[in-house]
């Protein structure tokens, strides 16, 4: 959506759960302009719309960026990865029942691998 001159309320808080019967997630948001709104998001679009997020957020200039100082964790359950065509590979992280795949530069995987058998060693055995 290119920008116009709509003006667009910044979400100030958040928070959210999953509805009784587990298909939707259920969010409520707050912003300083507009109070408090509620919108809800089926579970298999949950996938869609963190990746529009954060296919966004690789667009941004990131020095117009402010840093954050405190990180939520996610809940990762495996990670797979894979190759593509040219020199781009793929990071899929599993979350749940789905599945972000990320795409990574091929030159970056022995980086990446390195960083997850760190990880992954028992401390006594660690070497950094």
């Amino acid at each position: 959506m290119p920008q116009s001159a709509e003006l667009f309320s910044v979400v100030t808080y958040a928070e959210a759960g999953i509805s009784g019967d587990g298909s939707a997630v259920l969010c409520r948001v707050q912003t300083s302009e507009h109070g408090s709104f509620r919108f809800g998001l089926k579970i298999g679009d949950v996938h869609d719309f963190v990746t529009l997020l954060l296919r966004l957020v690789a667009e941004a200039d990131r020095d117009g960026l402010a840093e954050s100082a405190a990180y939520r964790t996610i809940p990762a359950a495996a990670v797979s990865v894979g190759m593509l065509e040219g020199d781009n590979g793929c990071l899929g992280v599993t979350i749940g029942a789905r599945e972000l795949v990320f795409e990574v530069p091929v030159s970056a995987m022995p980086k990446i691998g390195r960083a997850l058998m760190t990880a992954s060693a028992p401390q006594s055995r660690r070497l950094v």
